[in-house]
């Protein structure tokens, strides 16, 4: 079963309504590196205690931690298990976006 993605660069483009965007990074990351801006704070071992009403949202819910690669297991998990269609790991996660922004900011 394979993760669905969605690019820095998609994000960028959706409304604030048509997504979730949440941060399962620990919360010592977002106090040392940042965060994207709207983004929910529910860490990685904290999901399972919210993952119904994750599933069950009626827009996209897009994960994302450091470099994708939590985040990729936590979609996975959603997808395999609850057959969770409406979920998306962050390609290249903060990283990334902090790369894009940079560029973009000059």
């Amino acid at each position: 079963m394979k993760v669905k993605t969605i690019t820095v660069e998609e994000l960028k483009l959706l409304k604030p309504e048509e997504y979730n965007l949440i941060d399962i990074r620990e919360e010592w990351e977002r106090v040392e590196n940042g965060f994207i801006p709207l983004a929910k704070h529910i860490p990685m071992d904290e999901i399972l205690s919210v993952q119904d009403m994750l599933v069950k949202s009626d827009c996209k819910v897009i994960f994302y931690c450091r470099s994708g690669r939590r985040s990729s297991a936590v979609n996975l998990h959603l997808t395999h298990f609850y057959n969770a269609e409406n979920t998306y790991n962050l390609e290249g996660g903060f990283n990334e976006w902090e790369l894009i922004n940079n560029k973009e900011n000059g």
